[in-house]
């Protein structure tokens, strides 16, 4: 997913809307978002992985998919793993973030918010209660509530399960106080990594859709690598290594692409 964010007015817009209302080309008010989907990601690794082991043979020509195949058990693997794999991955996009405070965040929860706010009182127990909200009655329900400030419970969320006009009854307290906290609830909510980037009216804003196909790729490409390695099949892990190096190229040349070209490619980095 690509969304643009308008750090102006602090609102967030579809990739394709904006290349579709370009009223002029002045002005640089926008930073680019790139979202992955970590339950995305983890099932492209499976996918990869299954293909290779229903063509892999043992010495009786029988199928690898057990052996080679990733499943829901490596779960907490994939999770410790792409920690690293998604700094290494940013690594490549970091000149383009110079000045972004957090530009590389792993698990963080995304969604649609449509209430914000702070937690009055109430904050040990399920119920939370907000003075400054004018909410209709159970409106909420069912959406999810995601602690936003920084701390130990950021990005912590619980289901709502129902709502006054300033108070919301979660389906469960969080493990601290969170009195004082500021809040979201979303219409839904995953977990992502997100790269932040700061916009510029010079990209060619075509080639950053390449640009974010060649990052998902290399985020897959980083742990089915790993995975192969664990299991010691060398041969499969230089190959999908190699397939990593090669989108980590692309991520930088797709970025590089300007409307106008540079005389020099150190302007960039400048």
């Amino acid at each position: 997913m690509i969304l643009l964010y308008n750090t102006s007015a602090h609102t967030y817009i579809n990739m394709t809307e904006y290349l579709t209302s370009i009223a002029d080309s002045t002005g640089n008010i926008y930073r680019l978002l790139m979202l992955f989907n970590l339950d995305t990601l983890f099932e492209g690794t499976k996918k990869r992985t299954a293909w290779r082991g229903r063509y892999a043979k043992d010495e009786q020509g029988k199928p690898l998919t057990e052996k080679l195949a990733i499943t829901d058990d490596e779960r907490d693997m994939f999770d410790d793993l792409m920690l690293r794999g998604s700094n290494e991955v940013f690594l490549k996009m970091s000149a383009w973030a110079k000045g972004i405070a957090g530009a590389n965040r792993f698990n963080v929860k995304f969604g649609t918010p449509v209430v914000s706010g702070s937690v009055i009182s109430g904050g040990t127990t399920a119920v939370l209660t907000d003075t400054s909200q004018a909410l209709t009655v159970n409106a909420l329900a069912g959406y999810k509530l995601v602690i936003t400030t920084a701390g130990v419970e950021q990005n912590q969320e619980r289901t709502i399960v129902s709502n006054t006009a300033d108070t919301i009854t979660l389906d469960s307290a969080f493990t601290t106080d969170v009195t004082g906290l500021e809040y979201s609830v979303m219409t839904q909510t995953d977990d992502f990594i997100v790269y932040y980037l700061d916009m510029n009216i010079e990209w060619d804003l075509n080639m950053i859709h390449q640009a974010y196909e060649s990052a998902r790729e290399a985020l897959i490409s980083y742990f089915v690598k790993e995975w192969f390695v664990v299991n010691r099949y060398i041969d499969d892990a230089a190959i999908e290594g190699g397939k990593y190096e090669i989108e980590l190229v692309k991520i930088k040349q797709a970025l590089s692409q300007r409307k106008t070209p540079l005389r020099r490619s150190g302007e960039i980095f400048s």
